[in-house]
């Protein structure tokens, strides 16, 4: 598949991970890129030691990390994603075997290039790094509601300046409860000064309890866009496990909001308004920018929605017209499975589910 500088130029515009890159940074890109088409079924094994640079541009692969002594692990790719940076930023050889769902197209850099490139292009840097760090969180994390053709874009929790300011209420609690049993040591009664001791005392061990707790939920929540749906996972410790979701296609507006308490450490609200309600991404960093991706692959969402209800419409009319020629129309890629019958794909839904221990 032959592609000159211009076409690669302007695939790489197309996605996510070349944001912010100037023209001649993309220049300076695609002068490293080879362009390597696959066949549905093609396959690629590839060695840790050798193993460059491959985003994925068209189509979709599965790929699975050869390791030892064990299956390794497997996952779906699509339009965006990559793999092989390991062995430049974490000093990593990692070994892999890919497999072309569909056709597909992949970009191929080596890694000494992809050194030069992430040494030159600060922003490619800083691209990279933020999804390699979506990609370990997704990574750690079962998804069981995941549709099966379904692809997280983002996921992310609460900035971690939102957690110290959190953390801020408990720690001056605690700091009273020492300021007690100081001044229980000034107190010439026996007994009234072990009652107090003891009440300081349990004033520190409830604020340090509260500020583990406070951190264990903190890493609990997790806010989720996928090329379907937004997602809010909300963990109470101890006490249940929710998930609020809509289809982007459900999306009608959205918009950030941030105190100033937010602004000056970094982080702010993205709402989200839907046909049935709003989901809240609280306290997330660069909310701006995550706006800005919602919007995006609603964007995306609804061009699917469109092409694949033309697609209905011809094969209908083509039925009524030639019913010995009809066409069936073709069913959406990303279709979800496993969602709970009853809700509409025009609702905001709500999922509560038990505790898991």
């Amino acid at each position: 598949m032959p592609e000159d500088r211009q076409q690669i130029v302007a695939s790489l515009k197309r996605i996510r991970l070349f944001d912010g890159l100037n023209s001649v940074q993309l220049e300076q890109v695609a002068s490293s890129i080879h362009p390597i088409p696959l066949k549905e079924g093609d396959a690629l094994s590839l060695d840790g030691k050798n193993c460059p640079f491959f985003m994925l541009v068209s189509g979709n692969l599965r790929s699975t990390q050869l390791m030892k002594g064990s299956a390794g692990e497997s996952y779906a790719l699509k339009q965006g994603d990559f793999l092989g940076a390991d062995v430049v930023f974490h000093g990593k050889q990692k070994s892999y075997h890919i497999i072309a769902i569909k056709p597909a197209l992949l970009y191929s850099i080596q890694v000494e290039a992809l050194r030069r490139l992430v040494n030159t292009i600060p922003g490619l840097t800083k691209n990279i790094k933020k999804q390699l760090v979506w990609y370990k969180l997704i990574h750690s994390k079962s998804f069981s509601w995941l549709g099966k053709e379904e692809t997280i874009k983002l996921i992310c929790r609460k900035h971690p300046a939102y957690l110290f300011v959190s953390e801020l209420l408990p720690l001056v609690i605690s700091w009273m409860g020492v300021l007690i049993i100081f001044l229980a040591t000034q107190i010439s009664t026996t007994s009234f000064r072990l009652v107090v001791g003891w009440f300081g005392a349990g004033v520190v061990g409830l604020s340090i309890l509260w500020a583990i707790w406070l951190y264990f939920d903190w890493g609990n929540d997790f806010y989720i866009l996928t090329d379907e749906r937004i997602v809010w996972l909300e963990r109470t410790v101890g006490l249940y496990d929710s998930r609020q979701e809509a289809p982007l296609v459900a999306i009608k507006a959205g918009e950030t909001k941030s105190s100033q308490l937010g602004r000056w450490l970094g982080y702010g609200d993205v709402i989200t308004q839907t046909f049935m309600g709003k989901i809240f991404f609280r306290h997330i960093r660069n909310p701006g920018e995550i706006k800005n991706m919602i919007d995006l692959e609603r964007a995306q969402a609804l061009g699917r929605q469109v092409s694949t209800d033309i697609h209905t419409i011809e094969g209908t009319i083509r039925q009524k017209i030639e019913p010995s020629q009809a066409v069936t129309a073709p069913t959406p890629v990303n279709t979800t499975t496993g969602i709970t019958v009853g809700v509409t794909d025009q609702e905001t839904k709500t999922v509560t589910e038990p505790m898991s221990i």
